[in-house]
């Protein structure tokens, strides 16, 4: 995750979401977004997206959320040998990181080095993650914990 999911608690986040190898506009599909210590979850279903020529776009309020947000996307691929005439796939990823405090001083985010099918673009940004730099060595490799999380830290006000 880069500085750019970083967000301010009360902002409306938006998301561009793309499904690799998938028809969006024909089959169905649903993002859940999962947050907090009792893994609490909204769900957005196509039909509430926001789609423009055949993109869309996931627009969510942050007011309730903190910390990490996992998005988990579930989509319905034809498959003629499933019962139904569609088989599912799910992908999980971490969204975003939500701030409830302008400046907080540390935050970790985790590294994602996998590959996944479902690509999230964040649009319309606010300045929060800029405020923010990935610490690295002397080398300018990030540092990781052993969670293979990157550590952030606030920039000085210099």
């Amino acid at each position: 995750m880069d500085k750019t999911r970083i967000i301010q608690q009360g902002e409306e986040a938006k998301f561009q979401v793309q499904i690799k190898d998938f028809d969006m506009e024909a089959n169905d599909f649903r993002v859940e977004l999962i947050y907090g210590y009792r893994r609490t979850t909204v769900t957005i279903e196509k039909a509430q997206m926001l789609e423009n020529g055949g993109v869309y776009y996931i627009i969510f309020d942050t007011d309730g959320m903190v910390g990490r947000v996992t998005a988990r996307c579930t989509w319905r691929v034809p498959d003629t040998d499933a019962p139904d005439g569609y088989r599912e796939k799910t992908d999980e990823q971490y969204l975003c990181f939500v701030v409830t405090t302008p400046c907080p001083q540390f935050l970790t985010c985790p590294a994602c080095t996998d590959e996944h099918p479902v690509t999230y673009t964040r649009t319309d940004q606010s300045d929060i993650g800029e405020k923010y730099q990935r610490l690295a060595d002397c080398y300018d490799r990030p540092l990781l914990t052993v969670d293979d999380e990157y550590i952030f830290v606030l920039k000085p006000n210099n």
